[in-house]
């Protein structure tokens, strides 16, 4: 397990470790985990992305579809199950 604080440092220890599971906030320093996922998708399409973010709406969800994360959680959603597969 690692932690990065930038889009740019996760994709850097998606390439040391090869996990197989990557949990992305939305937003980062620098490069966003938007970036961060369609790059990291290109290099490892293996690779099972989920992305979270405080903002719960239709239109964060729908963002995180496009660079190829399989779901989304929300990080402020009080129901038993925040997170929702795209």
């Amino acid at each position: 397990m690692a932690e990065a604080y930038g889009g740019q440092r996760a994709i850097e220890l998606v390439q040391e470790l090869e996990p197989d599971l990557l949990l992305m906030d939305v937003e980062m320093e620098g490069m966003s985990g938007l970036e961060a996922t369609r790059v990291i998708r290109q290099n490892f399409p293996q690779l099972t992305v989920v992305l979270m973010s405080v903002h719960d709406d239709r239109g964060y969800r729908r963002l995180a579809q496009e660079p190829g994360a399989v779901g989304f959680i929300s990080k402020t959603d009080s129901r038993r199950r925040p997170w929702r597969w795209l």
